[in-house]
């Protein structure tokens, strides 16, 4: 058997409310993903925010050096890029339910890349970090359980070159309608590079209004984007992201959470009522629905849209080319120049997300 999966941690419940989980990584066979199963005990109170959420930070680190940080929802994100498709499909939001939440981090450009993987070896003390709080999601919420699991090369044994280093780089509260200057590394090869611009209940518009990237003081601009024209060609080169969803209705001030954030187009129906259900605005990753003034009435339906998680993706060259990607040893000096969107709310923050190729 040349593959496997194995597990890294069963199905376990967080030792509290909040904190982070520590896990070792044990494995010596190669590396190809990890996959996360999130699953959340929702109480009879509102849901505050997508379930993600609860996780805000997943990180493998060896020591102090950081190998891949990136929270849920990002990581998320990074796989629709790089999929089409999102990891978690399915979302059930019903209260007083189990909710179940799935993604999974890539080492490689496809599953058992023999050249891109994440090899335990190399590292002296490789460990797993997850940062969680449940209440963030539900205040009501009374558990939250994680598993991962890791598929490996089992008998067919790689020689891989290096694998993708994921994480958030950078993370600002932006001024409306300012330019914010980001140096960027330039020790690593940059296959992509993501920008969130998240705020509660608003589009990520509303947060970024453009990104340029230069070379040398502007020497050369590799690219230069208003907001609308990057959505417009991330839908056109990624599709759409859906979702099928099941839910309690809760009412127009605690609306209910998917993952595309702008031209959401969605379809729905009630489960235990008569009247129809019908969408009385959206924005920003939320829903907000009504059924003929039912306020806790189950629902089923899909949504359609664009830009997951807030994450919009910015590739260099052809993904699957190695060869091909931005190979910034060659730069003095890399920088990112984010033109901040007019509406800033008070969570609103942008956050740059890189993935390197790291070499072994």
């Amino acid at each position: 058997m040349r593959y496997r999966t194995t597990t890294l941690l069963a199905r376990q419940a967080m030792p509290a409310a909040a904190g982070t989980m520590i896990i070792d990584i044990p494995l010596t066979d190669i590396i190809s993903r990890f996959r996360f199963h999130l699953e959340v005990q929702r109480g009879a109170t509102l849901q505050l925010t997508h379930g993600f959420n609860a996780v805000s930070r997943i990180e493998i680190v060896d020591g102090s050096d950081v190998l891949m940080s990136l929270s849920m929802a990002q990581m998320d994100a990074l796989h629709f890029y790089e999929k089409r498709e999102l990891g978690n499909v399915y979302n059930n939001e019903i209260s007083g339910f189990l909710e179940h939440y799935y993604t999974q981090v890539e080492f490689g450009r496809w599953l058992h890349d023999e050249l891109l993987a994440l090899d335990p070896s190399k590292f002296a003390n490789p460990q797993m970090r997850i940062t969680y709080n449940q209440v963030v999601y539900e205040a009501g919420a009374t558990a939250l359980f994680m598993t991962v699991m890791a598929d490996v090369f089992d008998e067919m044994v790689p020689v891989p070159i290096g694998f993708f280093q994921d994480r958030e780089f950078y993370r600002y509260t932006p001024v409306a309608n300012a330019f914010h200057y980001v140096n960027l590394p330039t020790d690593l090869t940059l296959r992509k590079m993501y920008i969130q611009s998240y705020s509660t209940a608003r589009a990520p518009s509303d947060g970024m209004a453009g990104a340029r990237l230069d070379e040398d003081n502007l020497k050369r601009i590799p690219f230069d984007m208003l907001y609308n024209d990057w959505a417009a060609y991330l839908r056109a080169e990624y599709g759409e992201c859906h979702q099928i969803i099941a839910g309690t209705r809760e009412g127009g001030a605690f609306p209910n959470y998917i993952a595309p954030c702008e031209h959401i187009s969605t379809m729905w129906e009630s489960v235990l009522v008569a009247p129809a259900m019908f969408l009385i605005g959206n924005n920003g990753g939320q829903l907000t629905l009504s059924n003929g003034g039912v306020e806790t009435d189950t629902y089923m339906g899909h949504a359609n849209g664009v830009i997951p998680y807030f994450v919009l993706a910015f590739p260099f060259g052809y993904e699957k080319d190695i060869e091909d990607w931005y190979d910034t040893s060659r730069v003095g000096s890399l920088r990112l120049r984010i033109l901040n969107g007019a509406t800033i709310v008070a969570d609103t923050f942008n956050a740059v997300i890189l993935q390197q190729l790291r070499r072994y």
